[in-house]
C-alpha cells in the first residue's frame, strides 16, 4: 500500500519533470526514491 502512493506521487512529478518545473521534480524525484529504498528496506526487515 506504501508503495502504491509512492508511485502515484514519482508519476506525478515525473509528469512536471516533462512539463517544466525540471529542477523541482528532479529533486522531488531523488527523495522519492530514497523513500522507496527505505520502505523496501522496512519490508525486509520484518
Amino acid at each position: 500500500m506504501d508503495n502504491e502512493i509512492v508511485l502515484k506521487v514519482k508519476a506525478s512529478y515525473t509528469n512536471k519533470l516533462r512539463t517544466g518545473y525540471p529542477l523541482i521534480a528532479k529533486e522531488a524525484l531523488m527523495n522519492i526514491e530514497d523513500l522507496q529504498e527505505e520502505l523496501i528496506n522496512k519490508r525486509n526487515d520484518r
